[in-house]
């Protein structure tokens, strides 16, 4: 379908020594494929097959938006979002690991004296009163302590006494 005594231009993938690297090979393609779009639309006397001109075309729109952002480029920013969130999160962690283990005038830890001195105020508090009934009827007495721990007893009824030895 080429009509004879056309030129093709010369194209940079065909050289022995084409290039290694994935982005140059891919200027290179970029770069052949304009040229032969160039050569057809300017020899009227060239007739390419139009599923072949679409293609070339679409291999132009390729490499060129593969210029635009290199392969690999979207992994990498990914990436390095990634390590500045992982940096940020270890900041955090080192910062909380000083303000806890801060030390105050006495040479106690300030964090441990918070909490020792919460178990402190736990232990030496009276035990918790439940003497309120939380059903809102004034019809019965409210619960006592007593009332409530004899609730939570469990009674086991053995009817064999031989039965009840062996506990």
């Amino acid at each position: 379908m080429v009509a004879p005594g056309s030129q093709w231009p010369p194209l940079s993938g065909a050289r022995e020594n084409s290039a290694t690297n994935t982005n140059e090979r891919i200027l290179d393609a970029n770069y052949d494929v304009r040229q032969l779009l160039n050569h057809i639309s300017s020899n009227n006397s060239v007739k390419v097959p139009k599923p072949v001109l679409e293609y070339l075309k679409s291999i132009q729109e390729l490499t060129a938006d593969l210029i635009k952002n290199p392969i690999g480029q979207d992994w990498k920013q990914q990436f390095e979002q990634l390590r500045q969130e992982t940096s940020q999160i270890k900041q955090d962690i080192h910062a909380v690991r000083i303000a806890s283990s801060n030390v105050n005038a006495n040479g106690n830890a300030s964090g441990s004296n918070r909490i020792r001195s919460y178990v402190d105020a736990v232990k030496n508090a009276p035990p918790p009163t439940h003497f309120l009934s939380s059903h809102g009827s004034a019809s019965t007495n409210p619960a006592t302590p007593s009332d409530l721990i004899q609730d939570r007893q469990i009674i086991v009824k053995l009817g064999d006494s031989d039965g009840i030895k062996l506990f």
